[in-house]
């Protein structure tokens, strides 16, 4: 039993510190006059969106996924520079840029901070440590 209380509370105090990121689709905010734009128009209004040195994975018609640091984008191509990443420790070794044609783009998304994820672990955890506090019985001594 003892064990298992330190578990709960590590990862209730590792869960905290942590924020969840992951790869979010862009919002298409599109009027009526602009439902009937291309797909690269609809990729450089998403592009507006991206803030520059964020983080982006796109995926080309290839086939091909790209996970890239985004710099900006004109006339049909997006500038960005090519992570890439020691496989072992990934850490980050080399930045080289790299250009994208809209027209092969498929599908665009950026890294971003989830914040139901980043909230909802921790007190998700805080709530069953509670809820299990409550059904042990604290007359046999400290726990921990």
């Amino acid at each position: 039993m003892k064990t298992f209380l330190k578990i709960i509370l590590i990862a209730m105090i590792l869960g905290h510190f942590q924020a969840c990121k992951t790869y979010q689709a862009l919002e298409n905010k599109t009027t009526q006059t602009q439902e009937s734009l291309s797909q690269q128009e609809n990729l450089e209004l998403q592009l507006d969106q991206v803030k520059e040195h964020e983080k982006i994975k796109v995926v080309l018609q290839n086939g091909k996924e790209y996970e890239l640091e985004y710099l900006s984008h004109s006339r049909g191509i997006v500038y960005t520079n090519q992570i890439q990443t020691a496989s072992e420790k990934k850490e980050k070794v080399a930045k080289t840029p790299f250009e994208v044609n809209l027209d092969q783009v498929v599908s665009l998304k950026v890294l971003r901070t989830n914040y139901l994820i980043s909230i909802g672990i921790p007190s998700a955890l805080l709530i069953g440590f509670i809820v299990y506090m409550s059904t042990v019985d604290l007359s046999i001594g400290p726990i921990l």
